[in-house]
């Protein structure tokens, strides 16, 4: 069934802008124009990664879903499933809008208190689920001692891997990843 736009548990509402890789037309005409607006806002910033937000290089034909999340007709994060192969990662091309980004000393708690996660793990059906980092996995530790709530199931994995790997890809891209499901879904094939 095809995700719609809903009010999560924290009380922001939740739009889900791309479904399989498509524009969502489940969604309204006006959530549809609060993400483009989203869109526009993201492709302006001087981030690290500022680049990665520019809707050239959001990859979002790649996005098994493309979520916003919004207080009202505020943006306050954007977040994606990106289809690799059998598995799915959560938090491809995450961003958070200023007003809403945390200053990182609670670096358990999130703004939304994993609302959104738990809304499009619902929407997944994927042998493998992993989100990733190239930092160190030892957030990944701390997150599945302190939120058991949300990731008693998860694994942190002991080795980086070269993810997102396909046979057009030249470089390597080995990131900590933390998972539920069949690791072997991104481990055969991975140099």
């Amino acid at each position: 069934m095809t995700p719609k736009s809903e009010t999560l548990p924290c009380g922001y509402r939740v739009v889900p802008y791309i479904y399989k890789g498509k524009f969502n037309f489940e969604i309204s005409q006006r959530d549809m124009s609060l993400c483009d607006n989203a869109l526009y806002i993201m492709g302006k910033s001087s981030d690290r990664l500022g680049k990665n937000y520019a809707v050239s290089n959001l990859q979002l034909g790649k996005m098994y879903m493309y979520n916003f999340v919004f207080d009202g007709a505020e943006p306050v994060f954007a977040s994606g499933a990106q289809i690799d192969g059998n598995a799915i990662r959560i938090h491809s091309r995450y961003f958070g809008f200023d007003k809403y980004r945390t200053d990182g000393k609670k670096l358990l708690d999130k703004i939304d208190n994993f609302d959104e996660l738990a809304y499009t793990l619902k929407h997944l059906y994927h042998p493998l689920i992993y989100w990733s980092r190239d930092k160190s996995s030892k957030f990944f530790e701390r997150l599945k001692e302190g939120r058991p709530d949300v990731f008693s199931e998860w694994q942190v994995h002991p080795a980086k891997i070269n993810i997102m790997r396909t046979e057009n890809t030249v470089s390597d891209n080995f990131q900590s990843i933390f998972y539920e499901g069949d690791i072997n879904e991104i481990l055969h094939n991975r140099n």
